[in-house]
């Protein structure tokens, strides 16, 4: 009994190690993702803010 254990054990550290890089690499694309949205999200905000303050300066002069 014992000896399986020591010979399955590599095998469950592998598939341990494989699924936690899998996680990771799901992690780090959805938080990407994420931060991508953000950004635009951003961009647009700012975006708006400089064509106000245009649409004001040229009511100005």
């Amino acid at each position: 009994m014992i000896m399986i254990l020591i010979q399955t054990l590599p095998f469950a550290l592998v598939f341990f190690l494989a699924t936690a890089f899998i996680a990771g690499l799901v992690w780090c694309v959805c938080t990407g993702i994420a931060h991508i949205k953000y950004l635009k999200l951003e961009a647009n905000h700012l975006q708006k803010i400089i064509e106000d303050q245009e649409n004001e300066h040229a009511q100005i002069h």
